[in-house]
């Protein structure tokens, strides 16, 4: 089998677009260098360059204004071009009538997926677009997967939507756009024509794919294959060897319930998982950035296994995986060595299975609903709760940081660190209320009894002790003597 590579930044073509969109009746001899508007502008290298191959041009006042904005069909125009869309699909959006210019933008726009129109049946052709939906356009058309934590390094990131913030961050970690210099990414602003024409430009200069959708194995048998790429899989029994990939890799939903296996692969970006299902996705020696799991197959309770045999992250440390908001519903098991685990969304399974070793395993703040189950053969070095969740099984857990009350064990942790004002977590507990509504918490395992033995010292238990007794904790520590 041969690999597919597609080469979807078709140069040439956004070039003539942004030609089309960016000309007005220019005089002659008017360029980028005399344009009085963009000297010491961040997009001048851009601007410049465009410019002087003839493929945009200012306005006949000898300005380029780059500060102005751009309509949404504008954009759905560049993007149908530099991406080569072509398929239309039937519309019946109140605002698009069928003479209008852009009424087979629109349609195209539509058919590739990448917009869907407004509640109210509109898509507002002749709005001016925000700088988060073009970062939510080309974090889509790239097949980057969202990257809602890159977002959080902006000073305004309370200001971003919950629903732009992976596309944002996506699009910041790729390098495609960035923020203002004073740390803001303002999603709310209309984009301009110089951060138009500066992200379309990055992202299609960086959008050389490589699409593995046919099972088979690819990579030499020995040696390295280098792919100065994005890598994107979208087929069932796919096997990768020695291959160095430069890009991130995305495991789309195509490839169903099926297995994916990566052997002695160096992946340099993350690897975006949305296929795949309990037969798993095998990492086989190599080293990848962050393993990634995204809203699996696009459905809910949906089940996915990730297996890391010996595979280490690009620090030489073991594997690390993100279970993103978008996995909501769904059961990730993970099986192997394991390096830093997050847990950001809620109403979710994380299963362990077989030998497994986590060095730290984090579930986020603000979620409900999270069950952990940890297979006999499962040791975690920290479980930090931020949320509460419910731990079962008969894993080891070395040292648990409770920072958020309600969570439970079926099995104690060795050692536990509960937050200031927060009450100590249940592990299949026997309790007994006092008069006073004190809880004291009995364990049936001698591990449990052995991690309680601090709280079962504190003053409180030992004056419900004494009461039962009918002692006083001076008679009892005069007795002692």
């Amino acid at each position: 089998m041969t690999r597919k590579r597609t080469t979807t930044g078709k140069l040439m073509s956004i070039l003539l677009t942004l030609a089309l969109l960016f000309s007005f009746a220019l005089p002659q001899g008017v360029s980028a260098a005399t344009f009085s508007d963009t000297s010491g502008h961040w997009a001048q290298a851009s601007i410049t360059k465009w410019t002087d191959n003839q493929l945009a041009q200012g306005y006949p006042d000898g300005t380029f204004r780059p500060g102005n904005p751009v309509t949404r069909a504008e954009f759905m125009s560049l993007v149908n071009n530099a991406f080569n869309f072509t398929d239309t699909s039937t519309t019946s959006f109140s605002d698009v009538s069928s003479g209008a210019w852009y009424a087979t933008v629109v349609s195209r726009a539509v058919k590739a997926g990448y917009v869907t129109g407004y509640p109210d049946g509109t898509i507002k052709p002749n709005g001016l677009i925000t700088r988060q939906e073009a970062a939510a356009i080309i974090t889509r058309i790239s097949k980057m997967g969202e990257d809602p934590a890159k977002a959080q390094a902006f000073a305004d990131f309370g200001r971003i939507p919950d629903w732009s913030r992976g596309y944002i961050g996506a699009v910041v970690n790729a390098d495609f756009m960035k923020g203002y210099p004073d740390n803001t990414f303002r999603p709310l602003n209309f984009i301009t024509r110089a951060e138009s024409l500066v992200a379309l430009d990055n992202a299609t200069s960086m959008m050389d794919l490589v699409y593995f959708d046919r099972a088979g194995i690819y990579g030499p048998e020995q040696g390295r294959e280098t792919l100065s790429t994005n890598v994107v899989i979208s087929s069932d029994t796919t096997i990768l060897q020695n291959l160095l990939i430069e890009g991130n890799v995305l495991i789309t939903e195509e490839v169903g319930t099926g297995t994916v296996v990566f052997n002695n692969v160096m992946v340099r970006g993350n690897t975006y998982v949305r296929g795949g299902g309990s037969d798993s996705i095998f990492f086989n020696g190599g080293q990848y950035g962050d393993i990634i799991v995204q809203n699996i197959r696009g459905n809910t309770n949906a089940a996915v296994r990730i297996v890391s045999n010996d595979a280490k992250a690009t620090d030489n440390n073991p594997l690390n995986v993100v279970i993103q908001a978008a996995a909501a519903g769904d059961e990730v098991i993970l099986e192997g060595s394991f390096g830093n685990v997050t847990q950001q969304a809620g109403n979710s399974k994380l299963t362990t299975r077989g030998t497994t070793s986590i060095k730290s395993l984090t579930v986020a703040a603000n979620l409900s609903n999270v069950l952990i189950t940890l297979s006999e053969g499962t040791t975690i070095d920290i479980l930090t709760l931020n949320s509460p969740a419910e731990v079962k099984g008969t894993g080891k857990i070395k040292l648990a940081k409770i920072n958020a009350a309600g969570s439970t064990f079926e099995t104690a942790p060795e050692k536990s660190e509960v937050a200031e004002g927060i009450e100590a977590p249940e592990e299949s507990p026997i309790i007994i209320e006092s008069e006073s509504n004190n809880k004291v918490y009995g364990f049936s395992s001698p591990a449990s009894l052995r991690t309680s033995i601090t709280t079962l010292m504190a003053p409180s238990f030992l004056q419900l002790f004494c009461s039962c007794m009918a002692l006083s904790p001076k008679s009892l520590d005069q007795r002692s003597r």
